[in-house]
Parts: C-alpha cells; structure tokens; sequence
C-alpha cells in the first residue's frame, strides 16, 4: 500500500472522530486537532521528499485561509476551519479543489438532508468534511 492511502486513512479516522465529537457536543477538541496535525506532518515528512512537502503545505494554508474566511462570515465554526486545513494538508494544491468540491457537495447533502428530513437549520460541517474526505480518498486512491 502506498503512503497516500495511509495518510488518507488517518485523516479520515480523525475526520471521524472530529465528527462524532462535533455533533454530540457542538465542538471540536483542539487536542485531537492537534494530535492529527502531529501525525499528518511526521506521515509527511516520512512519506514526501523535497519540493513536494512544499504543495502539500501551500494546500494547509488555503484551507486555513478558506477556513477562517467561513468563520469570519460565520458559515462554519472554529474547529470546523481548523479540521478543514488538517483535511487540506493531506493533498498537494493540485488536488485542494476537487478535496473541497468533495467537501461541500457532502455538506450541501447533509444541509438538505438535515433541513427536509429533521427540520434543523444548523448542521454540524464536521460530518460534512467526513464525507467529503472519505468520498475524495475512495474516488481518488481506491478507484483510480
């Protein structure tokens, strides 16, 4: 198995986690954030040589740069940003756009699905940045 799929295996666990926690309790830990960020760069740094730890680092700025936009204009919270440039370390910049294509189609199904079905206006984004990652890594590394 390549590294690729290792990393997207734990990017999806903590995604996981991030959103179990996000939707019992309306929060994210910045601990577990933390401790995916820890993992996520030593799995880099172990599995990229060169310039491309560079593209994978310029993606974890946008999404950080995207995240703390949302949060600005109050579309995602706090640990939903930083959980969105955790998911957005895992990619090079060549592939951030289609990680949040992924990531917003899911959320788009979950808003609507959680708005017809349970009558709820907010959603937690965590389980949207879930999806979007496990769609993302299934498409991407188990089918092609």
């Amino acid at each position: 198995m390549s590294p690729d799929f290792y990393l997207w295996g734990w990017v999806c666990a903590i995604s996981l986690i991030a959103a179990l926690y996000d939707t019992n309790t309306q929060r994210i830990p910045d601990r577990l954030l933390s401790l995916g960020i820890i993992v996520l760069g030593a799995g880099l740094i172990w599995a990229l040589q060169g310039p491309q730890i560079w593209t994978h680092l310029g993606s974890g700025i946008v999404g950080l740069w995207i995240g703390a936009l949302f949060f600005y204009f109050k579309i995602m919270g706090g640990g939903d940003a930083k959980l969105l440039s955790l998911v957005s370390l895992m990619v090079p910049v060549d592939y951030l756009l289609e990680l949040l294509l992924w990531i917003f189609i899911a959320g788009g199904i979950l808003a609507l699905w959680a708005r017809f079905i349970f009558k709820q206006k907010a959603i937690p984004y965590a389980v949207a940045i879930f999806g979007g990652v496990f769609a993302f890594g299934a498409v991407r590394l188990l089918i092609f």
